[in-house]
């Protein structure tokens, strides 16, 4: 699927510049290989705030004709991510959020650890702050909610959710967390985090201003 990239005005037209999708997923399904899957990355670079149609391209590789309960991992890398379709109305954006939690919840039932990487030389209009100029699609946010209570390597970062986290998994082993989940002044309430079985805890983009 190619897609159009936005010119410098931000606008789009027939002659600016497209991308293509690339993935492994058609080879999978034709060596008969699902099975053995133990995770899905979605790589987006650049922050683009087009429509960049994720799952329709799922749909069109046939990732969707099937339940991949074998995969464990999903991970996102790039502020693409948190970009892609922040273009539309506020409900045009709830509603595409609200169908890929669906989406990933029906297809990738087993996940087990849930991660967002940054990536070097990731490119999106910036404001006056040098950060970007968009508030972040809330769909990494989204997932965040549906598999805290099952996963066991759980990533409490930003874009943070519009309401309180549900419970963590008891059996959660890696736990890493951003400083501002810790804030007594950010309104998202997060459970008590259970230490039994945790292995690894990561405490991120600690503030030099610590509120006490």
């Amino acid at each position: 699927m190619r897609v159009p990239v936005p010119g410098d005005d931000g606008s789009f037209n027939p002659q600016s510049p497209t991308f293509t999708w690339l993935s492994n997923i058609k080879d999978i399904i034709k060596a008969r290989q699902e099975d053995k899957v133990r995770r899905l990355q979605v790589i987006m670079r650049h922050g683009y705030q087009c429509p960049l149609g994720l799952l329709e391209e799922l749909e069109r590789l046939g990732f969707a004709n099937r339940v991949w309960t074998s995969v464990r991992e999903l991970e996102v890398h790039g502020l693409g991510f948190l970009a892609c379709d922040t273009n539309l109305p506020d409900e045009e954006q709830a509603t595409v959020v609200t169908r890929g939690r669906q989406f990933f919840r029906q297809h990738l039932p087993s996940i087990q650890s849930l991660k967002y990487r940054r990536m070097p030389d990731e490119w999106a209009t910036l404001n006056e702050r040098g950060n970007p100029a968009f508030l972040p699609f809330l769909l990494f946010s989204a997932l965040q909610f549906e598999y805290i209570g099952q996963a066991t390597a759980i990533e409490l970062v930003q874009p943070f959710p519009d309401q309180d986290y549900p419970p963590v998994n008891e059996s959660v082993e890696h736990l890493r967390i951003h400083f501002d989940v810790l804030d007594p002044v950010i309104p998202v309430h997060v459970p008590q985090l259970p230490t039994r079985n945790l292995k690894t805890l990561i405490i991120d983009e600690i503030s030099r201003s610590i509120p006490f």
